[in-house]
């Protein structure tokens, strides 16, 4: 399975300030609450291509790899892709029914928080069976029951309306901060055991022989 792609460990990190931001948007309500939030996936959209992009063109460039780092750079390419794309997606259906959807903007947001936190599952699921450590299995199920929690709000109109805003909004800044402590463990497990084996001798430096 494989530590987490760093490429996708950055875009989560995006989505802490997206998340924040949306939490905001909740709280402050403005009258153009619709125009900043499709703004807000257009440019989280915009920055997960540019990733993509630019690792598509590198990864094509190293393409004599080994075949198991292949296959993992497909998959993490393909992460970036879906997310992106339904980023994007997601903004112009703002951008072009502004108008009709008003009334929609909990359910947009959900929506939203949905596409980054199942990234963030991909990510944590795949630390967990790697390390099998308690605090990874810990943030695994926490990103389930947000995800568990976005997708509610997408799909039915909890609570009353201005308890709906307030409870999403917190919600958002759950989000936010499960995502920065998942980006900060994740980077520190793979500083401590991917980091040391790409340290280690390769074969054409053998141990030298205690009889030498």
């Amino acid at each position: 399975m494989g530590t987490p792609d760093k490429r996708v460990l950055y875009i989560t990190f995006l989505g802490v300030w997206v998340s924040l931001i949306a939490g905001i948007l909740l709280l402050v309500k403005p009258s153009i609450h619709i125009i900043l939030l499709a703004i807000l996936f257009l440019i989280s959209g915009e920055a997960v291509f540019m990733v993509w992009g630019i690792n598509r063109t590198d990864f094509l460039a190293k393409n004599k790899a080994k075949d198991s780092q292949i296959i993992k750079g497909n998959k993490s390419l393909r992460e970036l892709f879906f997310t992106g794309t339904a980023t994007l997606v997601l903004s112009i259906i703002l951008l072009l029914f502004r108008e009709h959807l008003e009334g929609y903007v909990v359910q947009l947001t959900s929506l939203g928080l949905v596409i980054l936190l199942a990234l963030q599952w991909s990510c944590s699921a795949r630390l967990y069976k790697t390390t099998k450590k308690k605090t990874a299995w810990f943030l695994l199920f926490f990103v389930i029951v947000l995800t568990a929690g976005a997708s509610l709000f997408a799909i039915f109109p909890l609570f009353a309306v201005e308890t709906r805003f307030k409870v999403l909004a917190a919600l958002c800044f759950l989000s936010a901060g499960e995502l920065l402590i998942n980006f900060g463990y994740t980077m520190w497990v793979i500083r401590s055991f991917v980091a040391p084996k790409e340290r280690t001798l390769p074969d054409k430096y053998p141990a030298v022989s205690a009889n030498t």
